[in-house]
């Protein structure tokens, strides 16, 4: 079987850069797969693109979540070519007051979730033979 679209994931999909991306690899005919834990988020994506776009919800700080994303682009498109592990938070505030809480927060979703995107995504490429991640 041949496939010739190029495919591509985005985290952190439904607001700001993540957006932007997604809208701009539309535009230029990837299929993305859009993935944000913030369904509102994703609905509004939805509805203002047209193209090769399918959102899911799904939170990288949940490795076996974005594994289901992963291997359903696989499965429906033969390939992942582009990994964009875009998702990421701040928390702001007096650093003196940061708790314990809001720190795991920020590393749970700043590292792990690049961590896991990256090991997945890497392993389907390297499988492949190609492919590019960005972080």
């Amino acid at each position: 079987m041949t496939y010739s679209v190029v495919t591509a994931i985005v985290t952190g999909a439904a607001s700001g850069m993540g957006r932007a991306l997604v809208t701009r690899l539309l535009q230029r005919g990837v299929c993305v797969y859009a993935v944000d834990r913030a369904v509102a988020g994703l609905d509004s994506l939805a509805a203002s693109s047209t193209g090769g776009l399918t959102t899911m919800v799904a939170d990288v700080t949940d490795r076996e979540a974005l594994a289901d994303v992963v291997e359903r682009a696989v499965a429906e498109h033969g390939r992942l070519d582009f990994m964009f592990n875009n998702a990421g938070i701040v928390v702001g505030g007096d650093f003196a007051k940061m708790t314990d809480i809001a720190w795991n927060q920020i590393v749970d979703v700043n590292f792990w979730g690049v961590v896991h995107g990256t090991q997945l995504a890497y392993a389907r490429m390297l499988e492949q033979g190609g492919g590019h991640i960005v972080n």
